[in-house]
């Protein structure tokens, strides 16, 4: 208890110097669990939504990086149902819209057929689904309802034109809650895309009990071509490969990696030359230490203990900063999209093992200094 008592007042002794220390390694955990954790989260949500949705496969057109400007044919669709082993296929047109309503500058806008399996999935909290006759009409994603302030029979100005709301419905993640659905003739309309989608949603046949199905469908949609002989050129993959092979998820995840790295130097270095500082001015306590019978391996635990404690202070403090920021970003309809109303679990503890490397880091070489120290040489130091 005496042990871990000096410890506690050596870190207190010098309050300021300590906050900073934590402050630096807070914001190393809190990088992680924002960046890495939203990022991570925000993938695995969509994911998880096509999942349940039953979609076995994504289709878009091969070789396009961006793959929100993929545009395929719409009447492929056909060929992909014909292929032994398909069960259902959604041609599906995504762009990003803005509204001056209330200051959206990036709102999804989503247009589905009326009889799509995907828009069966929707839960519809008020109002009622589309219909193939419902033109200059849509439906609204719970959050930017809220954000919108519409209810059904409302009007919202889309790309120039009013459109009725019909109904307001609910999804399995906050990019779907937070677009607008058209049918697929009207968006195409707007942007000038007729008889064209983004890509398709392939449901597999579930009853087909074939382990090699899935690949043998990829080969034969990759093989397709416009009966003249030329291929349309498409790359067909499982939900999960393709979320992880899109590129803003990649960039996202990696530009989280690359800033945690930076955060994890500047708080070991931080770390470092708060520990160093604490050596060369208890130089004399120590040595005191070691003339009283302290063992060289004490001094090490010692010192190491220090370390690591500012660094679970850290992690406590960038934990808690990283709910704080998360919830807020949540409010703001710009980063809700993306930013869930949690905490990554693998992303927390991601960040408590980069607190425990910064404190590793940053404490190991003071505490060998620490550890070299002649009691005699260190008793006349001044």
């Amino acid at each position: 208890m005496y042990f871990v008592t000096l410890v506690l007042k050596n870190l207190l002794r010098r309050k300021i110097r300590t906050s900073l220390t934590v402050i630096g390694n807070s914001i190393a955990v809190l990088v992680v669990i924002c960046l890495v954790g939203i990022s991570t989260d925000f993938r695995d949500s969509l994911i998880r939504s096509y999942e349940k949705r039953g979609v076995d496969l994504i289709v878009v057109r091969s070789g396009r990086t961006e793959r929100l400007t993929s545009k395929i044919d719409q009447n492929v669709a056909q060929q992909i149902l014909a292929i032994p082993g398909v069960a259902e296929v959604e041609g599906g047109l995504v762009e990003i819209v803005s509204s001056d309503e209330a200051n959206l500058t990036m709102m999804p806008m989503m247009g589905r057929t009326a009889d799509s399996f995907l828009m069966r999935e929707l839960t519809i909290l008020k109002g009622r689904v589309l219909r193939p006759e419902d033109t200059q009409s849509c439906l609204l994603g719970a959050l930017v309802a809220d954000q919108l302030n519409k209810q059904p029979g409302d009007t919202l100005e889309l790309e120039g034109e009013p459109f009725k709301v019909l109904g307001v419905y609910e999804s399995y993640n906050s990019f779907d809650n937070s677009a607008v659905m058209v049918l697929r003739s009207e968006l195409q309309r707007l942007f000038d895309s007729v008889g064209q989608v983004t890509g398709f949603s392939v449901r597999l046949d579930p009853l087909l009990d074939d382990p090699d199905l899935s690949k043998r469908v990829e080969t034969q949609i990759e093989a397709l071509d416009d009966k003249g002989g030329k291929s349309w050129n498409l790359s067909a993959m499982p939900t999960r490969d393709f979320m992880n092979t899109t590129v803003q998820m990649r960039a996202a995840v990696s530009m989280g990696w690359v800033t945690s790295a930076i955060a994890l130097f500047i708080g070991a270095v931080g770390m470092l030359n708060t520990m160093l500082m604490s050596v060369f001015e208890r130089t004399k306590e120590i040595g005191i230490l070691r003339a009283l019978g302290w063992r060289k391996s004490r001094i090490l635990a010692m010192i190491l203990l220090e370390s690591f404690a500012l660094s679970a202070a850290g992690a406590v403090t960038g934990i808690v900063s990283a709910w704080v920021l998360v919830n807020i970003l949540h409010q703001i309809h710009l980063f809700r999209i993306a930013v869930p109303p949690h905490l990554n679990l693998l992303a927390i503890t991601q960040g408590c093992l980069i607190a425990v490397m910064v404190g590793a880091i940053g404490g190991i070489y003071p505490a060998m200094r620490a550890m070299q120290i002649a009691p005699t040489e260190a008793i006349r130091h001044e």
